[in-house]
């Protein structure tokens, strides 16, 4: 029942006292005093889980204040009927009569017996004193007082900064459990995902996309048309680098904006430190606010988080593995007096060097108009990237198209052998060549894995998504330096 109904109806229930029958007056007040002392026991439990977890709903100081100033003068005014001292013993007559018409009580004195000692009880032990009436009431209904006053001090707190990050920090630990369920329905998605996945970035970034899509399609983020500014489209970078920009509704538009303003996106991620913005929007809506909405945001903070912690992992691991391949080669190296460029040349067949003064460009002018060598600047570019990464490669590629230090009409394998040929990838085989080229050729063209469509690089490094954008800028700066 309504908090505003409830004290309604204990303020009609404490007028109402005048009953037909003595008994059933006496358990009309009976029930009384339970009905208070559970509206007493509700606002108790209402005020404890406030102190820890304010997503409840509170009526206005001045609606709890009209509540308690009822309770407060009908209180003070409130006595029992003397009549309740009258005898019941008529009445226990009515009751058995009723209860065993005619030939029947006959039948069933035993029983009938039982039934008039069961009320002479009540009448006796539990509703004989006026007094006793009159001061369980009254405490009852001065308790209650005590909750309503209570609730007006919640209702027109004014929260402290820490208080609201105090309450995303306590929400986020709570969904985060390794116990939750919300954790666990992330953790077995996120490994069915991995199990269909190839690790490319490109698959992490839909991932992430679908997600966003549902967090948007949840009632999680409220549109308020007093806080979107007419320019809000300007601030939608972020949204495009998971939606295309075309296949956006006007609705997803204004949701991500609020969204943005509970979690920030920098380099390509979306980062969780908002906790005082986060947590004073879940106070601010908590009457809109239901359980599901707000674990739909944090379920979508669990798979971001879950995702890169996965791609971090595996970067981690190939930077250990070419940390290990580079002490490896130093090691060989010491040990060696052989003139490692030398036999680098030994080693790289005829058709590798043939590609490399084929495809490479001799020269290419950088954006500050200086020419440059374009065989040097591709080796200076090949040495920062991982060198053994197919989708690295690709991406390499495409920014020698893009400057113009090789020939745009280019081929994977051929690009591949112009490597080794300038002796940026040692040789091992043909088939190495041919498995290296077929991933780059996927990265750069495009392809399809199950039932999502991954699209084709953009001849400008400046369209690619997030991740590959990252890494395009870090290439198109090494390709265009002037220092060795």
């Amino acid at each position: 029942m309504e908090e505003k109904k409830l004290i309604d109806y204990i303020i009609d229930r404490c007028s109402y006292l005048n009953a037909e029958n003595l008994l059933s007056q006496k358990l009309q007040l009976l029930d009384l005093l339970l009905l208070i002392q559970k509206a007493v026991k509700e606002f108790s439990a209402k005020i404890e889980l406030l102190q820890h977890r304010p997503l409840q709903n509170l009526l206005s100081s001045q609606e709890y204040e009209e509540c308690k100033e009822r309770i407060d003068s009908f209180s003070g005014n409130f006595k029992v009927s003397p009549v309740l001292e009258t005898s019941t013993a008529d009445y226990s007559k009515h009751v058995i009569d009723y209860l065993f018409p005619d030939a029947a009580l006959d039948a069933n004195r035993e029983n009938a017996e039982k039934v008039r000692l069961v009320i002479n009880t009540l009448d006796a032990e539990v509703f004989n004193s006026i007094t006793l009436w009159e001061n369980s009431i009254k405490y009852a209904l001065k308790k209650l007082t005590e909750c309503l006053e209570k609730m007006i001090e919640l209702s027109e707190k004014e929260w402290k900064k820490e208080e609201y990050e105090q309450l995303a920090n306590e929400l986020s630990k709570q969904h985060s459990s390794a116990l939750s369920p919300l954790t666990r329905k992330a953790n077995s998605q996120f490994n069915q995902w991995k199990k269909e996945s190839y690790n490319d970035p490109d698959e992490y970034q839909a991932l992430i996309a679908n997600q966003l899509k549902e967090l948007l399609d949840t009632d999680f983020i409220i549109i308020d048309p007093n806080h979107l500014i007419k320019s809000y489209k300007n601030h939608l970078d972020a949204l495009y680098l998971y939606i295309d920009e075309d296949d956006c509704n006007e609705e997803q538009r204004k949701k991500f904006y609020f969204l943005s303003k509970l979690v920030e996106h920098r380099d390509g991620r979306f980062m969780f430190t908002k906790n005082t913005a986060l947590g004073k929007y879940l106070f601010t809506h908590r009457e809109k606010l239901v359980a599901n909405d707000i674990e739909a945001f944090f379920y979508f903070q669990k798979i971001c988080m879950l995702a890169y912690d996965d791609m971090d992992k595996s970067l981690y691991a190939r930077q250990k593995e070419e940390s290990s391949s580079k002490t490896k080669a130093v090691q060989k190296k010491e040990k060696s007096a052989i003139d490692i460029s030398d036999l680098a040349i030994t080693l790289i067949p005829q058709e590798c060097k043939e590609a490399a003064n084929k495809v490479l460009t001799h020269q290419f002018t950088n954006p500050k108009g200086i020419v440059l060598n374009s065989r040097k600047q591709i080796l200076k570019a090949a040495m920062k990237i991982t060198i053994t990464s197919n989708v690295q490669l690709a991406l390499l590629m495409k920014i020698c198209i893009e400057v113009e230090a090789v020939n745009p009409a280019i081929s994977c394998p051929d690009f591949v052998r112009a490597l080794i040929g300038i002796g940026s990838i040692e040789y091992s085989d043909k088939k190495a060549i041919c498995k290296m080229a077929d991933g780059m050729s996927k990265k750069i063209n495009g392809y399809k894995s199950k039932s999502k469509r991954y699209p084709p690089l953009d001849k400008n490094h400046r369209l690619w998504k997030s991740a590959d954008r990252e890494i395009g800028n870090h290439i198109f700066e090494n390709m265009n330096s002037e220092e060795d």
